[in-house]
């Protein structure tokens, strides 16, 4: 039966592997386009740009292996029934679950490979990437305020630029909203605003501020005023290693899980841990019902299955961040949003399989 394992599993690897190239180039070439246009407008080297996108590739990856092996697994399965070879395979007495078995071992083979790339590549390359950003924005600051969109100073300080000059440094139309430890909040805008150094400086700035009681007080603007925003705080985390689930191992996240004094605050920790998790299980779980979904029309001869399987990576991306967006909003619990999506593509593949034997 070695031989038939051969076979097998080679119709599966070559799809799996131009597969997950494809969607690779895809993904990192959709996340260029987004980033070309400003990097033309706010002159940033390209030579940076591309190397931020190319380390994004890992996550890339993460994203298209789960994809490639169902499509690998359907090809694959389509490949054999047209040829009739699926046909000659089961004439000789061999069962379509132990035909099958090659492509659940190359499916668990990817499950493992995407488990070690999420492990040990993907956190360095996103540390790296925020490494680029944090460069980029210690030597323009600027290109952290975009026109007509919010931006965070501190977390207590926020930002809404009118229009942004990255060669002079000066922000026009700036409007500050800063909330203060005891609920109250200060209101300023100023015509022109500009950085210099650590500090943030308003001219001539119309300044309101409304207490924690609803008393309201309004300074209006006068010539030679201005207002100062410290940044101390805001660049030290700027430069700063700045660690966030993302970029965190498993290793890392289980350790910060331990520490928390309460279950409700370990709940990102443990919905971020279990789906990294299970998309990497997700290979193997697509593996089960990839080659089923193939034989659903004409024995696996019409390319509908192959079809099928496309519409159902979509449906299962889809069922995944609605069940991640369940577990972080509490109305389902992090592990059972993290492995519902696989458990229910598990159970499709076992009842599509059983129905075929």
């Amino acid at each position: 039966m070695r031989i038939l394992d051969r076979l097998a599993a080679s119709e599966v690897i070559g799809p799996l592997m131009i597969g997950a190239l494809t969607f690779v180039v895809l993904i990192v070439g959709h996340l260029l386009f987004q980033v070309i246009q400003p990097v033309v407008e706010r002159g940033v080297p390209l030579s940076v740009v591309l190397q931020f996108v190319l380390l994004q590739v890992p996550n890339a990856l993460a994203l298209a292996l789960p994809v490639s092996m169902l499509l690998a697994a359907a090809i694959g399965m389509h490949r054999m029934a047209r040829d009739n070879e699926l046909v000659a395979v089961r004439a000789a007495g061999t069962s379509l679950r132990r035909l099958l078995r090659p492509v659940w071992v190359v499916g668990g083979l990817v499950s493992v490979t995407s488990f070690l790339v999420a492990e040990y590549v993907q956190p360095y390359a996103d540390r790296r990437a925020e490494g680029i950003i944090t460069d980029v924005l210690m030597s323009e600051r600027t290109l952290a305020l975009a026109p007509g969109k919010f931006a965070e100073v501190t977390p207590e300080v926020h930002v809404l630029p009118g229009a942004v000059d990255d060669r002079t440094g000066r922000v026009s139309d700036l409007k500050v909203f800063y909330i203060e430890p005891k609920g109250a909040v200060t209101f300023m805008q100023a015509k022109t605003a500009r950085l210099e150094g650590e500090e943030f400086v308003l001219d001539r700035p119309l300044v309101c501020r409304l207490d924690g009681r609803g008393g309201l007080t309004q300074s209006p603007p006068s010539p030679g005023s201005r207002a100062v925003i410290h940044l101390p705080e805001a660049i030290k985390e700027w430069t700063g290693e700045r660690r966030t689930l993302r970029n965190m191992s498993i290793e890392d996240l289980v350790r910060q899980i331990r520490r928390q004094p309460e279950p409700s605050l370990s709940r990102p920790l443990i919905l971020e841990l279990h789906s990294r998790l299970s998309l990497a299980v997700a290979c193997l779980a697509f593996s089960l019902v990839g080659a089923p979904l193939a034989l659903l029309f004409r024995g696996g001869r019409s390319l509908g299955g192959a079809l099928v399987a496309i519409f159902y990576a979509f449906i299962y991306y889809v069922g995944m961040l609605w069940a991640r967006m369940a577990g972080e909003s509490g109305a389902l619990a992090p592990v059972l949003a993290a492995w519902l999506p696989n458990g229910l593509t598990a159970a499709l593949g076992v009842v599509l399989l059983w129905r075929r034997q």
